[in-house]
Formats: C-alpha cells, structure tokens, sequence
C-alpha cells in the first residue's frame, strides 16, 4: 500500500511540476460591427482552453496568453459569425483589432435550454470535449460526473453513481427534456452495457447535486440535464479501441432547416472482464443505435425527433477463482470450482416526439413532447459453485509461509434463476418559458402511463458438508440440515403492474439587478393513480453576486496607466466585477414510487407504499480568481437532508434490493469542495473532495440474543437458552455512508507542443458499510476496503487540418483530426471490491468473500473526425 500511495504522489508532483509562473502575452484590440460601431460582450478566448476575456462597451478588449508564441484565438458571440485567426508573437504586446459579421441563422437557433438557464443556481456545466480525452473503463458522460463533489461511485464496469447518499434509482437524467430510464433487471457493472447517452452527440452537459429547481422532477438527489447537438454543417467521427467501435454523422441540409445526428455504439468488455479473479468464458455484447433531428417548419416552429434502440447481451461461463481474504495473521484461502452458465439480454426502445413554437422576440417559448420507453429484460443462470476454505500459513519462519497448510471448509451454493421483465412507459407533456424581463416564468405538465410486467423466478441453495442451509438458521449458527434439501433464499413474483400518473411545475425567477441578485420559486404537484397520493412540493433558490466595496479609485487608475488606455479599461472591470457568488436553496423534495421500491425481498409487491420524502437546504458559494495569471474558480457547497417515510434496501453490485415498505427515517449531511482551473497552463483540471454522513432508523428493526442460566450470550442452535432479550438497532449507517470522496481529473501537455497530452483519473472513495443478509443485528456493521482507482492516458495528435498542411492525395487529408491515445487502466493494480459473498466452514464460522472488480489493462484508441 506504501509503495501506491508513493506511486501515485510521484505522479501528481510530476504532473503537477509545470505549475509555475512563465512568460505572459498580452494581446488587446478592438472589435466592431460592419457599421463600425462597436461591439461588447464578445468572446475572446483561445480554443480548447480555458482562457478568455469579453469585450468592453467601446469594443476594447485584452486577453493574457502564458508562454505561447503562436495561438489560435476566436472572436464569436450569439448573431455573429465567429472568426478564427492564427497569431504569432514578436514582442510581449500585440495587437488585433477584428470586424464582426452578423449571422441571422444563429439567432434565430438560440437554444431554448439556453434561453431558459437565468439565475447564478447550483448547476454545473461541463465541457463535451473533457470526455473525449478522460481515461475510464465506462467511457461518457457519467465517468466525467463521477469526478465531481458530491458524487460517488465504487464500480468502474457500472455507469451508476449515487449522489449525497443517495442510491441510483434517486437520479434524473434528461436528453433534450426526455426523461431517460435504466434497466430493471441489472445486477452487476458486467451486465450493464452502453449507458443511454452517446457522447458524440452532445453538445451541453448540466449537472445539480442537490436543491436544484422545480421545473426538474421528483427525485431525491440529482439532475443530469443533456443537450445533444444541432450541427451546422457536416461532421462525422470514427473510434475504435480495444473496447470496442463507435461512429456518428451528422449535418444539414441546404435550405438549412433540416438538421441530423446519427450515432452507433459497438461494445464489449470481455477485454477487461479477463482480469477478474473469476475465470471464465466471458462474452459481453452491446450494441445501440441513436438519432436526434429536427425540421424548422418556419422561422417559429421546429419540430423534434429523438430515437435509441440498444441491444445488450451478456453470456458467462464460470470455471474457477482463487482469492485470499483475512489479514497477515488469519489469512484464509478460497478456492471454487464452477459449473454453469449465465445468459442475460436487455433489449430497449426510446422514442419521442417535440414540437417547439418560439416567438419572434425570442420570449415565449412552447415545448409539446411524447415519449415511448419499451424495455424487454430477461436474466437466464444456473450455476453451482464448489468451494474450498484453506488455512495459508503466516509465519515467515516456515518453509511452508504463504501455502495453504489445512482446510477449513468444503461446501457448495448454487444460484439459478429465470427472470422476465416487460415494461411500457409512455407519456405526454408540454414546458414553456416566459421572458418578462425582470421576471422569468417556467411551466410544465405531464401526464404518463406505465406497465410493467413481471416474472421473477430465482433461489440459492448453500451446502456445508453435506448439509444444505436455510435463510431460518441464520448466519452465525449452526442449523445444518441433513434431512432434506432446504434453500437459502427464494425470490418470486408474477405481477402486472398499471398505472397512471400526473405531475407538473410553476416557477418564476425574479431578477433583483438593484442588489445583482436573484430568486427562484417554484412548485411541483404529482399524483398517483395506484396509492391515491397526491402531493405538492415546494422549491426555493436565492443567488447573490456582492459588489465590491472598496478598490483602488479611478484617479489612482489612470495615473499610473496613463498611456495605456486599454489597460486602465481591463484593470477598472476588475476591480468592479463580482469574484464571488453566494446561493442558498431549500424545498421539498418527494420521490412517487415506482416499480423497483415495491417490491421487498420475498418477490412481494406493495401497492400501498407511498412517497420517500425529503426536507433540504444547501447553501453554497463559488469564487473566481488568478493564480500566476491563469483563472481558477473554487466552489463549496453545505448541505443537510432529513428524510422520511423512506423505504431502506441494500446494495449488492449495482442491484438495490428494497425492504417494499416505509419503514424509516433519516439524514444526510456533508459539505463538498471543487478547485478547478488551469493548473497546467492552455488545460482544464480540477480537485474534488467531499465528506458525508448519513443514517437511517429503521421501524422494528430488533434482534434477538439468547442468554444462559449465567447470564453469557449464546447460540440457541448450540446451548439450552435460559431467557432472551429483543434490542432496537437505532440509527445505522445507509448503505451508501461513505465519509470522504476525493477525486482529480488532471491534463497535462508536452512544454511548448500541446499536441502530446497526458490525463489522470483518480478517484479515492473511504469504506462503505455493509453486513450478512437477513441478520438485523449486524447490518451495515462491516466495511468494505476504500476504492482506489488510479487511470492514466497519454494522446497524442497525429493530424489537424489547418495545424499541418498535406498533400490531397495523403491518406490523413481526409480527415479534420486525428487522435491516437494510450490508457492505462487501474494503473496502481488495485484490488477493488463490488459486493461479498458468504460462505461457512466446518464449525458454523461464515465469511465474507469479494466480489473484486478489474485488475490493470492497457487499452488503445483511434479517434478520428472527418
């Protein structure tokens, strides 16, 4: 451990090496219009940095560039044409002054999204392109969420995370408005397959950990908002690496009203699952094909078109593992033998349809959306595993240390199941925006049906030494049966679930420029056709940019600049501009139950079960500086959540398996931090660190102990029990009590050639709980070891149109760019872990055997645009 955790420090200081101050640029000029005049609020910036000024209201502007002599800068801005020029440096200051073209089209394209994100909220927004060069088994979206404060996530095969204590299933995904589902019948990250979002088509990602607006719906813990692209002219990519093929396409037309982007996804695992401790035949397969277009029917109507289809196949055939579990002193050996396989296909279908009106003045805007989700699930395995429990000699001193000198145990499980899922979720809805100026409205209705059909057939049959087990003997006992064959658990449930629900939202943000503030108000209603709940939650976000109150006076400005006008300009917008932004948000947050939080653990579903419900209040603040003339922003965010009538459940993998009742209350409260900036001058890195606790008391949640004449706790399979006594647990630790996450998401480039990249991925998460099943007692009174996971990947750009000049007839010309990458993944050979399984040895003793995840890979990756 010593030798990793010196590893993974040489690392950071070698990336972290180039983090001083080198020779500044400073390039200024004037920007105006093709009337002359001049124009404010342009961008500045140089592309694929973070480096970027606006424009003042004479047109002036002034933009610091670290140590590059020759860049690339873009002047663009919503109804302007942007301009890309190529600069080279011959002394420290130079100047370019640029005349601005209006571009009607873009106007007219504002996105409604855009147009409807006012207020200073807790959303962060993050940049397609970080996922492009982010080293991660997953790949997406979802592996870049992982890396921010707030989010958690111990399973790098699982797209999944749970967010402020959150599980899964208390996540919103958006996609151009569409609510986006997940599988119901996923268990482990190796079952999951391609997540819903391709990232080759989007263009904006929004993300809220919490407290976040009405007009987002009704779950517990987070939004994740996606906006996928519109291109305005043609693009195409192509990628293959040792995971698997992915493509898109996509363009307009000539009349320009018609647009379209088309990916596909090709993926398979079978790659990195080879590295797992379980040997085996692994063939994962998974396949999606997506589509988003639009039509403009005239200059205020566009219709919409979003499509998915994913077929994701999974087949494993087991032979043989070998682990080792204890410590220096106890340690133990499992060795299993297997027989059987496991077959699982999830098929799915996403359809949905959007007509959008947009006013001439770009103020009102109708949104009128239907949508299809089908899903077709079904999970096929019959496995018996043999298992060997040896005793491995610790004693350096012997010639036999690190064998195994003795066994234990010797037993069998065996797990079958036939599982079916057939779900239809279908549904209408309208949103619209009003912009009143100082007042902007949101508001939104939809109503949805569902039908779920299911069909769980499935049990556990565990064997010591002949002797099956019962889940009645409980763990830590002795109640072996010879008699009979008993199994250890059974799951079954046939149930056809219909249902109708309606909900919708009304909110207004009220700009109070008078103190640079803003108030957001909103409330949502929901009802349900199956538990007759009707409810309606209130929301509450207030955001406030202070103005400074002191800075250096005017006269004191223009002495000492007296010949530099420009810089008098750059230095007084600093001085009176806001750095510092402070927020606060409470309301209520309700979750309707749906079909996974009804059922309990015997297969049997509760059509009574009502709302998990939360009170929340964040508050937050973010602050914008310069640290050797590159921008960073630092943001922190404290919260406290207090729940009730929720339903509690455990983990295992990626499954969540539900009490089915509202037995429980609880809470959960942390604080998050966020460094993000140019460490690396021309790149985009930031810190994560957040810190957590939450805790559930759950209804009847007793256990028994068992005493002797003398007063001695016993074993009541084992002794003659003189009297009991039923203790409560109290508060406990959720399964998702997880005390420190911290993360980096670092890049680096070659000193004067940024076409050589490197980018790490690292995520540390402490222990979560966990405990044996069905034994109240000791739930959630183990802990896991901490996840580490240490990723690295080095790029390089072999080709960019513009940057290299090649003949037509070279192979390369064809393409706009080409990338080639280098990961490694799980660098520091971590052995992670995703659940446990238990098993007995000759005396009753039962042990908790990992489930561990990946082992290091190498991957390789082509990237190419066209």
């Amino acid at each position: 451990m010593k030798q990793k955790i010196l590893l993974t420090f040489l690392l950071l200081s070698l990336a972290l090496v180039n983090v001083i101050a080198q020779t500044n640029y400073t390039l200024f000029g004037k920007v105006t219009g093709e009337n002359g005049k001049p124009l404010s609020d342009i961008t500045v910036s140089i592309p694929k940095t973070t480096l970027g000024v606006f424009t003042e209201a004479n047109g002036n502007y002034e933009l610091l560039v670290p140590d590059r002599k020759t860049i690339k800068v873009s002047f663009n801005a919503i109804g302007y044409k942007e301009e890309i020029f190529t600069l080279t440096f011959y002394q420290n200051r130079l100047e370019h002054n640029v005349v601005l073209k209006e571009d009607v089209e873009m106007i007219q394209e504002i996105a409604v999204s855009e147009k409807r994100d006012v207020g200073y909220g807790n959303i962060t927004r993050l940049d397609i392109k970080q996922v492009e060069r982010l080293p991660s088994v997953t790949g997406g979206v979802e592996a870049l969420i992982k890396t921010l404060p707030g989010v958690s996530s111990s399973n790098e095969l699982s797209s999944q995370y749970s967010v402020r204590g959150g599980n899964f299933d208390e996540n919103l995904i958006y996609v151009n408005d569409f609510e986006i589902y997940r599988p119901f019948l996923v268990r482990s990250g190796q079952q999951e397959g391609l997540s819903f979002i391709n990232s080759n088509l989007v263009q904006g990602i929004k993300f809220s950990a919490g407290g976040f607006e009405a007009r987002y719906g009704d779950k517990l813990s987070s939004v994740l908002d996606i906006q996928y692209k519109r291109p305005k002219e043609f693009e195409a990519s192509l990628e293959a690496s040792l995971l698997g093929v992915s493509g898109h396409i996509g363009g307009r037309s000539e009349s320009r009203a018609f647009s379209y982007i088309i990916g596909i996804r090709q993926r398979s695992n079978q790659y990195v699952l080879n590295s797992l401790k379980v040997q085996g035949d692994y063939k994962p397969l998974f396949v999606d094909f997506q589509s988003f277009l639009t039509y403009d029917l005239n200059t205020n109507w566009q219709l919409q078109y979003i499509s998915n289809f994913s077929r994701n196949r999974y087949q494993f055939a087991p032979t043989t593992s070998v682990d080792r579990i204890g410590n220096i002193a106890t340690a133990k050996q499992i060795r299993a033998a297997f027989e059987g396989q496991e077959r699982d296909e999830y098929n799915a279908f996403m359809s949905g349809l959007g007509g959008v009106f947009t006013s001439d003045d770009q103020k009102l805007s109708l949104k009128f959306l239907s949508s299809m989700f089908l899903t077709n699930e079904s999970e096929n395995f019959d496995i018996i595993g043999e298992y060997w429990i040896g005793e491995v000699e610790t004693e350096f001193s012997s010639e036999d240390f690190g064998n195994v000198i003795s066994e234990y145990g010797i037993g069998t499980y065996h797990r079958w199941a036939r599982n079916d899922l057939n779900a239809i979720i279908a549904n209408v809805a309208h949103k619209g925006f009003l912009d009143k100026g100082t007042h902007f409205f949101n508001w939104g209705v939809k109503y949805q049906i569902e039908d779920i059909q299911d069909h769980i057939n499935e049990w556990n049959r565990l064997d010591s030494a002949g002797f099956s087990l019962s889940s009645l003997d409980g763990i830590f006992s002795t109640g072996y049966n010879d008699d009979e064959v008993q199994l250890f658990r059974i799951l079954k449930s046939d149930f056809d679930l219909q249902s109708h629900r309606l909900s919708g939202f009304a909110q207004d943000t009220w700009s109070l420029d008078s103190i640079n503030a803003k108030l957001t108000g909103g409330v949502r209603f929901n009802y349900w056709n199956i538990n007759n709940e009707f409810f309606v939650t209130p929301r509450f976000q207030f955001a406030w940019k202070p103005k400074r109150w002191k800075g250096v006076k005017d006269e004191v400005i223009e002495k000492q600049f007296a010949n530099d006008s420009i810089r008098i300009q750059e230095i007084k917008r600093k001085r009176d501009s806001t750095d510092l932004s402070l927020r606060i948000a409470t309301g209520l947050y309700y979750q309707s139950p749906f079909y996974r939080e009804m059922r309990n653990y015997a297969g049997e579903v509760n059509t009574d079960l009502r709302s998990q419900k939360s009170a929340q209040i964040v508050a937050g603040m973010d602050y914008e500086f310069y640290w050797a003339n590159r921008p960073f922003k630092f943001t922190t965010e404290a919260y406290y959540k207090y729940y009730w009538d929720l339903v509690p459940y455990d983990l295992d993998n990626v499954l969540i398996r539900y009490f089915g009742e509202n037995r429980a209350v609880g809470y959960a409260t942390g604080i998050d931090f966020r460094l993000n900036g140019e460490f690396i001058p021309g790149t985009e890195s930031w810190f994560s660190l957040s810190l957590l606790k939450t805790e559930e008391d759950i209804d009847n949640d007793f256990f028994t102990m068992y005493f002797n004449e003398d007063g001695d706790e016993i074993l009541p399979s084992r002794d003659s029990v003189a009297y009991q006594r039923d203790t409560m647990r109290g508060y406990l630790s959720r399964p998702t009590d997880q005390l420190i996450n911290f993360a980096i998401f670092l890049q680096d480039n070659l000193p004067n050639n940024e076409n050589f990249k490197a980018h790490l991925n690292l995520l540390f998460g402490s222990p979560l709980p966990y405990g044996p099943p069905n034994r109240p007692r000791w739930r959630n009174v183990i802990s896991t070891n901490p996840y580490i996971r240490v990723d690295l990947g080095f790029s390089a750009l072999l080709y960019e149109k513009g940057k290299k000049e090649v003949a037509r007839t070279n192979f390369l010309s064809r393409f706009k760019s080409v990338w080639a990458a280098i990961e490694v993944f799980n660098l520091l050979d971590n052995s992670n872990v995703s659940s446990y399984n238990w098993i007995n040895d000759f005396a009753g003793q039962y042990y908790s055997v990992p489930n561990r995840l990946t082992s290091r890979r190498v991957n390789a990756r082509l990237l190419m645009k066209f």
